[in-house]
């Protein structure tokens, strides 16, 4: 079923507690505080209510409101089970399950390994920092020189992305280059995805959400913020996940029912 891009879901009738909730989301600018609202709204609802807000969000993602306050309740899901309790996931899933809900019964896959893995001497550095240690590598991240920079795009040790990532002087097409590689270190993209900048841009969720390296969780997460022919070709990639290929493909089947419920 092919779905047209240019066609926008529309919210017409969601429950009022969604709106209130998106409404509380939207008004909050600091992310620690986003979270706090977030396990609250869990904590208040039920299981078969929250299944069914996480379902109305990534259907409609592009009303307003609705992709911030998804993108709050993915950094909270994602963060589990620490943060949600094994008990909580576990009633989720059984209830996700229940309802046919996929994307949400696989974005609970805290355990799924991602397509593909590569060990870290498979994602070989540049080779002009290959013997450089640590600490210098650190420095280097820093670096307000573009060709530093080229060279560390490279890295996948934590503490040096980590680093690199805050660089005011690193660009959007370099941490899309970053997310990209492959193959790469799924740690890699798990900072990506963390990053408070960078895991709001487009083009990096997008680049999140292809690369078969990537945590099923964080590609799972990430997929209903793709829209129209980018969602299209994540659910026909061979390459990716069945788990990342089922659930873009389930979203684009609910944003084909929204529609059509809009117009009748």
């Amino acid at each position: 079923m092919t779905t047209p891009s240019n066609d926008r879901p529309r919210a017409l009738h969601h429950a009022p507690p969604l709106e209130a909730f998106v409404r509380r989301i939207t008004a909050i600018p600091d992310r620690k505080l986003q979270t706090v609202t977030v396990r609250a709204f869990f904590d208040s609802e039920s299981d078969e209510a929250l299944v069914g807000v996480l379902r109305e969000l990534m259907t409609d993602i592009e009303v307003p409101g609705y992709r911030a306050t998804y993108h709050a309740v993915l950094r909270f899901a994602l963060a589990r089970p620490t943060d949600l309790g094994y008990g909580r996931v576990e009633a989720l899933y059984r209830t996700a399950v229940l309802h046919g809900n996929d994307p949400v019964r696989y974005l609970l896959l805290v355990s799924a390994p991602p397509r593909l893995v590569a060990r870290p001497e498979h994602v070989p550095p540049d080779p002009t920092v290959r013997d450089v240690p640590l600490g210098t590598r650190k420095s280097m991240a820093r670096s307000q020189d573009r060709e530093v920079i080229g060279r560390m795009l490279f890295e996948v040790t934590p503490e040096v992305v980590t680093i690199l990532l805050d660089n005011p002087k690193v660009s959007e097409s370099d941490v899309v280059r970053i997310t990209a590689r492959r193959p790469t270190l799924p740690s890699v993209i798990a900072l990506v995805a963390e990053h408070p900048q960078w895991s709001l841009q487009p083009e990096i969720q997008r680049a999140i959400v292809q690369n078969p390296y990537a945590p099923t969780s964080l590609a799972v997460a990430y997929a209903p913020l793709l829209l129209g022919q980018h969602l299209a070709e994540v659910s026909l990639d061979q390459a990716l996940h069945p788990a990342v290929r089922a659930a873009a493909q389930a979203i684009r089947v609910w944003r084909a029912e929204s529609r059509v419920g809009t117009v009748s």
